[in-house]
């Protein structure tokens, strides 16, 4: 569980043309953009790949996070359109939780 502080959209590495599109943290715009910046800047961020294919990312940035799940998609690329993914007999928050902790997956088809 985690709060969004601000959704941002990354059109390109430029950090000129990234835009603030929701800000709910109480912070400036200039820290926020600080503070994706040095996410972006770690060269093992996933993104990177993205700007290399001239795509924009929508970033969410978290805090107070509560439970580390680390459920990375691998694919790149984002999700088009309207997915979802279902998860069968998943009856509370601890349950998805658990089930999701430290897995991976390319496409909403890898947990249908």
């Amino acid at each position: 569980m985690a709060e969004i502080d601000a959704v941002l959209d990354l059109k390109s590495r430029d950090q000129e043309s990234w835009e603030l599109k929701w800000n709910n943290s109480g912070q400036d715009e200039k820290a926020l953009m600080t503070r994706v910046k040095a996410i972006t800047d770690i060269p093992k961020y996933y993104g990177n790949k993205d700007f290399d294919q001239g795509d924009c990312i929508l970033f969410f940035l978290l805090s107070n996070i509560q439970t580390a799940v680390n459920f990375q998609k691998t694919s790149p690329g984002g999700i088009m359109g309207r997915q979802y993914m279902r998860f069968k007999d998943v009856k509370s928050m601890d349950e998805l939780l658990a089930r999701i902790k430290d897995k991976q997956w390319r496409s909403v088809k890898d947990w249908g």
